[in-house]
């Protein structure tokens, strides 16, 4: 075989394969007689056909195979010898779209022609541009909101007699008019509303109310989206949702439940801490403290990679095909979606794309690698952490880690592997650009950092049309 690339331009290239009989009669031949000795024709004895009533079946077929397969290894070696960084995949060229349509009985040599496609050159500097490296200050008033945070969630609940301001209200809830298509008005019995899900404007109704009370509210003027809390008005079905909007309902009130935030006791901390000897307030907001700011530490990183992915695309120039792009996502789709998808979504496809590019070269600069034993290890800790969290952390299930782990890898065809070895991948690339870009440090309250990260994809997403972190 032979294979010659050419190049068209600074983003497009066509690969030349060519196949000569040398390459594949051999196999043709094992592979015809393998379907002769196994082949039950009319007319003949099982296994005793000709090679040539055999030929005359299934010999474009056998010859399409093997053709096919000599074809993509070859295009597959030539990428990885030449370590080519190609942008979707290799697509059959236009002006030799008929080269796949064979026929053994004129078999020679086969031309085969694919476009590849790649980025423009260029040279990746992670030092010129700066960011910011924020660090976290997790200071009492935000531990003081985490343990407010803790002890709402680990609350107890009792009925109340009268609702106030974030007690949850349940009962049953009557449409006052006969919805489009119904005959009758519809009813739910099964309704439950946090109040603090409630809108602002509409909170007041919710207050002083107690068993068999009714209210009359309209629930897309009382909640932000009705999807969110289809569920908690007993509505399973997505299709009413349309017909409810802008209607009236009667609800009537069956009970009350208010919440009771946890008391700061030893069986707080051992829910929230199993196993680690946190016995009094001042160890238990120590350890807060410490969990916490090292999980929001990990979210700041998030906003500050975010940050410097964009300033260095926007420092470095470089083309990419688009027309061949675009024709490949219409191809690798299949017919599902259309041109007018395709235009629409190309801009975020691209900006996705253009980051890949750039993490290319910093994976090449930096070695960049996962291996198995990692996304192992990983998935050890992870299965740990579920049982420390459903009290089944024993020295039996420990042992039978790795094997659990391993299973669990495995399943939905390694969906759970890839997840995870593409997270570590990130983190490692996170790590280099927060070790190498030039930062200037600068300590900041949560709060405030929450406040500046939204702001700076709210003006990204006026700018672009899209927003990504």
């Amino acid at each position: 075989m032979e294979s010659t690339f050419i190049k068209k331009d600074s983003t497009l290239g066509t690969l030349k394969v060519v196949i000569k009989p040398e390459d594949y009669q051999k196999a043709v031949e094992t592979e015809t007689k393998k379907i002769a000795a196994k082949a039950h024709l009319k007319g003949f004895r099982p296994g005793k056909a000709p090679l040539g009533v055999i030929k005359n079946l299934y010999g474009n077929q056998i010859l399409s195979d093997e053709i096919n397969k000599l074809f993509g290894n070859a295009v597959n070696t030539y990428l990885v010898d030449n370590k080519v960084d190609y942008l979707g995949e290799p697509m059959p060229s236009e002006e030799h779209k008929d080269e796949f349509n064979f026929d053994w009985r004129h078999a020679s040599d086969f031309t085969f022609h694919v476009d590849i496609a790649t980025a423009s050159p260029f040279e990746l500097s992670l030092n010129n541009i700066k960011a910011t490296n924020y660090q976290v200050d997790f200071d009492d008033a935000a531990i003081d909101e985490a343990i407010k945070n803790i002890t709402s969630r680990f609350a107890s609940r009792q009925e109340a007699e009268t609702s106030e301001a974030g007690d949850v209200i349940m009962g049953n809830m009557v449409s006052v008019n006969v919805l489009a298509g119904d005959e009758a008005p519809f009813e739910t019995k099964s309704v439950f509303i946090p109040t603090e899900r409630v809108k602002e404007t509409t909170k007041a109704q919710f207050v002083g109310l107690s068993k068999d009370s009714q209210i009359t509210f309209t629930p897309s003027e009382a909640f932000d989206n009705l999807k969110d809390v289809r569920y908690m008005l007993g509505i399973f079905d997505e299709a009413v949702l349309d017909k409810i909007e802008g209607e009236a309902f009667t609800l009537t009130v069956t009970k009350v439940e208010r919440s009771l935030p946890a008391e700061l006791n030893e069986e707080l901390f051992e829910k929230v801490f199993p196993g680690e000897e946190v016995k009094d307030e001042a160890t238990f907001r120590s350890k807060v403290a410490e969990v916490n700011k090292d999980s929001l530490q990990k979210e700041a990183n998030t906003f500050i990679t975010a940050v410097i992915k964009d300033k260095l695309m926007e420092a470095h120039s470089f083309e990419l095909p688009q027309e061949f792009l675009k024709k490949w996502l219409m191809f690798s789709n299949k017919g599902k979606v259309s041109v007018e998808d395709i235009e629409k979504e190309y801009p975020m496809f691209e900006e996705s794309l253009r980051w890949i590019v750039i993490q290319r070269k910093i994976v090449a600069a930096n070695n960049i690698q996962v291996e198995v034993g990692e996304i192992e290890n990983y998935a050890m800790d992870m299965l740990a952490n579920q049982m420390r969290q459903y009290g089944i952390y024993t020295e039996e299930n420990l042992k039978a880690l790795p094997n659990i782990a391993r299973k669990m890898l495995k399943e939905n065809n390694g969906k759970q592997f890839r997840e995870i070895e593409n997270m570590l991948f990130d983190e490692k690339v996170q790590s280099v650009l927060l070790a190498q870009v030039p930062m200037t440090t600068e300590t900041i309250a949560w709060k405030d950092l929450v406040s500046l990260s939204e702001t700076y994809y709210k003006e990204k997403a006026e700018k672009t049309g899209t927003a990504t972190a």
